[in-house]
Order: structure tokens, then C-alpha cells, then sequence
């Protein structure tokens, strides 16, 4: 049974993993904030390709077609958890750190701060990814139309270890930055609005831009802690209220064959259901916004028309090399259709010497240089030159 708005899924990750890949390749670097916005650009292009990729193989069926490409994408499925809002909580404690003026300027609290944003942005996701491993219970889960998920074992340490810490980021930064972020920046406009007038708007439009990264974030956030809430205690809330806190490594490790899930057996339960299409296009709404806010600055826009300009003139040359090369006929000068004897000085050239009116004995050929990105035209040009105009008076006159 397919999904019957197939193939929406992997053209809208796919489109959006392209929008994330030109935001990436023409914008510069800019602000404290980014590494969080370079690493969350990342996460989100994963997140893209993976589901495009998903989307395709497993569009109709539930059987294990590439289990290798499983394994990958079930850890990387847990990085993305804890990747995401890892992200955002660094993006937004840097703005508020920076608006609020307690940027760090010595050198040790800015190694501190380095660390830490690669701890949040690469290093947590990792060590979720091997954590993971801990709570396995199966090797990984393939789910009609939607394609590999994980597949943990749950206990009270994979609440605590797995569950718990993606809300928890995405609360603290909804609650502890976002909003925050959002008045200071409002008063701040506020205050600011005559200095704006007498300065120009460039510095408004930053701020307008700041304050729609902090709205957005904010948007983001505060699903993101929603959806893990709401699974945290759905996960927990089962009808014979048995679930252990440690089982044991054996119980957890002994059946490791993959499940198949169709999509009846899916659809059937509203709340993975929910699950299935959040993951679906959660990716795909960061990378437009994600776009909007940072691929579409005037130094983007200008490498985009620049690199517009740059494909017409690829094309217009590889479609004049298609319709073939011109090039003319030889053409057979003398000299005296270039005038050559008229030029031709006295001390080494006689111009009463006997000039042959056989035909030439030999053709004296100038060839155009063929190479270069101005060699679409090849011209022949064959000048008739008698062999006694080009000796010396001494040789041409008789003894």
C-alpha cells in the first residue's frame, strides 16, 4: 500500500536538502552564533537526504532491502535527535550573549565556549549514537513509506539516557533564551528607532533579521519539547505499568532481527501516526526556514546571480561548440594582392628582377592558432610568393 501523496515526500526533502546545500555554499560566516547555525545546517541536511532516500526505497514495502544503509541511518536518527535542538540551544544562548553584551574576549573563555558548542552540536549527538547502543533491542525497524527507525528497548535507562534530554534542551532554550531574546530585542528596536532613522536602515534590517531568528527558533523550540513531553509519557503510560528500569543486558540483546511494520499496522495508531509525519517534515521546515533567514542576504543574492551568469556563458559556449566549429575555405594570396613587392626594401629586394609567371613552385601557408577560448573560427590563409622574390638582389641577378 502506498502513501497516496508519493512521491511528495522525497521531492520536498530532496528540493530542501538543496536549499540547505546552497545556503552552506554561499553564505559567509558571520556572528558569534556560527558554528550552531553551520552544524545545525548540517543535522537538517542530513535529516533531508535520508528521508528523500527513505522515502524512495520504502515507498511500498516493508522488506529489508538495504540493511547496512539501516544500521547507518537508525544511529544517525538518534544524533538528529539530540542534534537539532543541541543546535538551536547553542544559536540562541550565543544571541543572547551577544546582544547582552557578555560576549567573552579573553582567550581561555573562548576556547571554553568553542568547546562547549562543538560538545552540544557534534559531540553530544555522537555520544547519543553510542549510548544507543546500550538500549538496542533489535537491530533497527522498517516501516512502510516511511523506511528505517530505530528500535529501542524501553526501560527507565533509556528514559533517562535517550528520552528525556531532547525536551529538556528544547525546553531550556524556549524558556531560558527565546523569549528573553525576543523582548530585549524589541526594546532595543524600540529605544533605537531615531538612531535608525538619522543612520539609515541597514542596521534596523539586521535587527529585524535578529529578532525573526529568535521568533523562529522560538517556533521551533517549543514543538520540538511538545513532541518529546507527549512521548515521554505516552512511552511511560502503558496498560500493564511494567516497565523496568534495567532488564538486564541478555533480555535486551538476545532477539536482534529486524521488525516490519506496514503501513496499516502504523496508521492504525494515531500517536505514531503523528510520529511518522513529524519526522517526515520537521526536516523540511527548517531548511526553508533555515533558508529564508540566511541564504536570501544581499552577499547570497549577489553569488546567485553571479553564478547565473556564469552558467548562461557555460551554455552559450557548449551550444556553439555543438553547432560546429566555422571555418573558411583556404584562400590563395599573392604578393601582390598584399601588396608585398611595393613593401619589399631596396638593399635586399630587387623590384626590376624577373618575377616567374609559372605557377608557384611553392606555397608559403599562415595558419591561424587554433586553441585559446577565442579559437571558434579557423581561417587558412595561403599567400603566393614567387622563390625569386624572396632571395637576396646577389642570387636573383645573373653572373
Amino acid at each position: 500500500m502506498r502513501d497516496p501523496t508519493y512521491p511528495l515526500v522525497p521531492v520536498s526533502s530532496s528540493l530542501a536538502a538543496c536549499l540547505i546545500i546552497l545556503t552552506l555554499a554561499s553564505t559567509g560566516v558571520h556572528g558569534k552564533y556560527n558554528r550552531g547555525v553551520v552544524m545545525l545546517g548540517v543535522w537538517v541536511l542530513l535529516g533531508d537526504l535520508i528521508t528523500a532516500v527513505q522515502a524512495v526505497i520504502w515507498s511500498n514495502t516493508s522488506d529489508i532491502v538495504v540493511p547496512v544503509f539501516c544500521d547507518i541511518t537508525s544511529h544517525l536518527a538518534i544524533g538528529l535527535t539530540i542534534g537539532i535542538p543541541g543546535c538551536i540551544f547553542v544559536i540562541t544562548r550565543h544571541l543572547w550573549l551577544s546582544i547582552n553584551g557578555h560576549s567573552a574576549f579573553r582567550e581561555i573563555e573562548h576556547r571554553k565556549e568553542v568547546l562547549m558548542d562543538y560538545f552540544l552540536g557534534v559531540g553530544l549527538p555522537v555520544l547519543q549514537m553510542a549510548i544507543y547502543f546500550i538500549v538496542l533491542g533489535v537491530r533497527f525497524q522498517i516501516v512502510e513509506g516511511y523506511g528505517c527507525a530505530t528500535a529501542v528497548y524501553q526501560s527507565g535507562v533509556a528514559i533517562i539516557l535517550l528520552d528525556i534530554w531532547p525536551p529538556v534542551l528544547a525546553v531550556v532554550s524556549a524558556s531560558l533564551y527565546c523569549w528573553r531574546i525576543v523582548l530585549h530585542l524589541h526594546r532595543h528596536q524600540r529605544a533605537m528607532r531615531e538612531v535608525d532613522r538619522d543612520r539609515g536602515g541597514f542596521r534596523r534590517l539586521g535587527r529585524i533579521r535578529i529578532i525573526l531568528l529568535g521568533y523562529v527558533y522560538a517556533f521551533f523550540s517549543a514543538p520540538g519539547a511538545v513532541v518529546g513531553v507527549i512521548s515521554l509519557f505516552l512511552t511511560v503510560d502503558v496498560p500493564d505499568d511494567d516497565i523496568p528500569f534495567w532488564p538486564g543486558w541478555e533480555p535486551i540483546h538476545t532477539d536482534w532481527e529486524p521488525l516490519a511494520t506496514s503501513m496499516q499496522e502504523w496508521r492504525a495508531d494515531k500517536w505514531f501516526t503523528f510520529r511518522i509525519y513529524w519526522n517526515q517534515w520537521i526536516n523540511v521546515l527548517l531548511s526553508l526556514a533555515f533558508f529564508v533567514l540566511f541564504g536570501l542576504t544581499r552577499d547570497s543574492r549577489d553569488m546567485y546571480w553571479k553564478a547565473v551568469g556564469r552558467t548562461r556563458r557555460s551554455l552559450q559556449h557548449i551550444k556553439a561548440w555543438n553547432t560546429g566549429v566555422l571555418s573558411s575555405t583556404p584562400i590563395a594570396l599573392s604578393a601582390d594582392d598584399l601588396g608585398l613587392q611595393d613593401q619589399l626594401p631596396s638593399p635586399y629586394f630587387d623590384k626590376t628582377s624577373r618575377i616567374s609567371t609559372e605557377p608557384p613552385t611553392e606555397l608559403v601557408t599562415l595558419q591561424s592558432w587554433e586553441g585559446g577560448s577565442d579559437g571558434l573560427v579557423t581561417v587558412y590563409l595561403h599567400v603566393d610568393v614567387p622563390p625569386e622574390t624572396m632571395l637576396p638582389v646577389s642570387a636573383v641577378r645573373s653572373p
